[in-house]
């Protein structure tokens, strides 16, 4: 197995399901590099992430938001000349 039951018990704790494909998920989630994308058709991962990055001040936009993409743009701008 890739992660052990102390991990999933914790991420059970955080709100994530104890279910196979939620921990498939939360694998995913850890261990990527990049941005996931993840399988969750009832935004139970959705849940969790949010409880889990509340300490890191994650903010969550809606796709038809009207300022999606003001709000993206910025983040990526501000990404950008924190590395240079």
């Amino acid at each position: 197995m890739l992660v052990d039951n102390t991990t999933v018990s914790d991420w059970n704790l955080q709100g994530l399901p104890s279910d196979e494909l939620s921990i498939q998920n939360g694998l995913i989630v850890t261990k990527s590099t990049r941005y996931p994308l993840l399988i969750d058709p009832q935004n139970q991962a959705k849940v969790w992430i949010k409880s889990r990055e509340t300490d890191h001040s994650l903010q969550v936009r809606e796709q038809g938001h009207s300022k999606s993409r003001e709000f993206i743009l910025h983040k990526i701008q501000s990404l950008i000349h924190q590395t240079w």
